[in-house]
């Protein structure tokens, strides 16, 4: 089975969502992530980071536990704001291949502790597998286009304003 045939894990964002701007919690981090997004986000407002040069290297734990460690770090202020945070999940990505049998993802039971220990939550998002060959016919384009549009925070079914999340694990800084 080649690389192209098997599920793989994609690295891991940290994805936090609130009433007020996160721009001070993403501030905080510093160059120790890379940023996704930091906004608006719907009605709230969104921060989606990775650990800086994660994309393609590592393994969830050690991503997490890194994560786990920044957010430990911050100074009172941005702590504040993760902690009133609506929301604070670490997405573990994983990309399925077309033709992979099973994929197994396992975390420690010290990295589920320690992502408990800073009221965080882990989620697993599998994206499908990319379709190249193949154009997609008119009603798939409309279901794919449906599906890029992310929902809004907490899973509200609203839709957010957000372009959809590259799977690329190239992230793009934006100015801090």
């Amino acid at each position: 089975m080649t690389e192209e045939e098997r599920t793989t894990f994609l690295n891991v964002d940290l994805e936090v969502i609130s009433r007020t701007p996160l721009n001070p919690l993403v501030q905080a981090f510093g160059r120790k992530v890379d940023v996704l997004h930091v906004g608006p986000w719907g009605r709230r407002y969104g921060a989606h980071v990775e650990v800086a040069g994660s994309g393609y290297r590592g393994n969830a734990d050690s991503l997490i536990r890194r994560l786990v460690t920044l957010v430990k770090a911050l100074p009172r202020n941005a702590r504040r704001l993760w902690d009133t945070a609506q929301s604070r999940e670490f997405n573990v990505g994983i990309e399925a291949a077309a033709k992979s049998r099973t994929f197994e993802l396992r975390l420690e039971p010290a990295t589920l502790m320690a992502v408990a220990g800073v009221a965080g939550r882990i989620v697993i998002t599998v994206y499908a597998p990319e379709r190249i060959n193949e154009p997609p016919t008119t009603p798939e384009r409309k279901r794919v286009a449906q599906e890029r549009q992310p929902s809004g925070p907490l899973g509200d079914g609203k839709r957010s304003t957000m372009a959809p999340r590259q799977r690329t694990g190239r992230a793009t800084r934006t100015n801090r």
